[in-house]
């Protein structure tokens, strides 16, 4: 009896072991099936809805877009505002930022750019009684003073007290009947343009450009001398204007990077050569030009510029433009420039000549050969039909040279 007690116990317990088991591996199928997506209904229904969901918030929202089909002059972008004002006057600018705020607002950077002002001007904006230059300080980029005043060349500084305040200014314009060793004692590093010129009376025409006076004699500008030691202390000049001036200095080469040199109606002596301008060989461009019925454009020093160079160094000169008055052009005028040995690197040349007309045809087979030159423009009065037969003999000689000639 004990035995079989034992026995029938035993196979109790074996029995619940065995189905204990079972429902354990159960469970764990179960739970590896439901890992995989395949156990319970709502499960396998939320994973066919998920793929839908998010294939719609894959695809974006297309908005409309909404444009604008009003195109005015204030909505222009800046740039293309500069290039429409290049081809218009100063006072067209101006008269159209009257019209209403938004148009001031819109054509202030143009119309504040450029500025004119006399020195007793800047007398009141260096004392504080007026703000108007540093006001717009970072508009001004061009700034003409328009009266001659020795006082205010020699006693004011403007360089450091007032224009050392518009960081964007870099043209400054001079009227003044003197000469011009007061700028020795000034300084400026934002500089790039320098015009120094005389008008005996202000004409206020257009503001910022220069009115060349036929009328100023020699008498009147003979004492006004310039050297480069006066610019010395302008150290980013690239271009230098001057009007009516004497030219003269000797063994002086200030370290300046000028490269663009205009001389109007601008005398000099013996032992001057145009050359010293060039002394470091930066100069690219370079304007001699002399109004009507100019003494010096017929003077012997002129002539020699203009005939022989007397070894003047113009290697680094790219363009050059000349006057030639009473007759005084001819061929040994024109082989001079176009001879790569005097001016190997010119690209471009221009000739003015406004009195006398002039026989063009047979010139050009006389020129030196020169591949170099690519711009030929001859401002002349010439000869009736001559202009045809000139241009087809410059074709012939100079096929690559873009030759232009017409009247002055």
């Amino acid at each position: 009896c004990f035995l079989g007690c034992l026995f029938y116990s035993t196979f109790c317990l074996i029995l619940f072991f065995l189905v204990f088991l079972e429902i354990t591996w159960k469970r764990k199928t179960s739970f590896f099936d439901s890992s995989a997506g395949t156990s319970h209904p709502l499960h396998m229904k939320r994973q066919q809805e998920e793929p839908a969901s998010q294939k719609e918030e894959s695809v974006p929202q297309r908005k409309a877009v909404k444009y604008n089909q009003e195109l005015t002059l204030l909505t222009l972008p800046t740039d293309i505002l500069d290039l429409i004002f290049q081809d218009l006057s100063r006072q067209d600018a101006i008269n159209l930022s009257t019209l209403d705020h938004k148009h001031r607002n819109v054509l202030k950077a143009i119309v504040f750019s450029r500025i004119r002002a006399s020195w007793s001007d800047m007398r009141s904006e260096i004392d504080g009684r007026t703000g108007f230059l540093k006001q717009h300080r970072h508009l001004v980029t061009q700034l003409r003073i328009v009266d001659c005043d020795s006082y205010g060349e020699w006693n004011m500084d403007i360089f450091s007290d007032l224009l050392i305040d518009l960081p964007r200014l870099r043209h400054l314009l001079i009227n003044s009947k003197f000469s011009s060793n007061w700028l020795k004692y000034r300084q400026d590093d934002n500089l790039q343009q320098l015009t120094l010129y005389f008008e005996p009376q202000d004409t206020r025409q257009v503001p910022g450009e220069i009115v060349s006076s036929s009328s100023t004699t020699t008498t009147t500008t003979i004492n006004r001398i310039f050297s480069l030691e006066h610019i010395a202390n302008f150290k980013m000049l690239t271009k230098l204007r001057l009007w009516h001036y004497h030219l003269y200095w000797e063994d002086m080469y200030p370290v300046l990077i000028v490269e663009d040199v205009e001389l109007h109606n601008c005398t000099w002596e013996f032992p001057f050569t145009l050359s010293q301008f060039n002394y470091n060989s930066n100069i690219r461009r370079l304007v001699v030009s002399y109004a009507e019925g100019n003494a010096f454009a017929v003077s012997e020093r002129y002539r020699e510029f203009l005939q022989y160079g007397n070894g003047e160094d113009f290697s680094s000169l790219e363009e050059l433009t000349v006057t030639v008055a009473r007759g005084s052009l001819n061929s040994s005028v024109m082989s001079r420039f176009m001879n790569t040995g005097n001016f190997p690197r010119l690209r471009a040349l221009r000739v003015l000549a406004r009195e006398g007309a002039y026989n063009l045809s047979h010139w050009f087979g006389k020129l030196p050969t020169n591949s170099t030159l690519r711009v030929l423009d001859m401002q002349v009065d010439y000869e009736a039909r001559d202009r045809e037969r000139a241009l087809k003999e410059a074709n012939r000689y100079f096929p690559f040279l873009d030759v232009k000639i017409h009247r002055p």
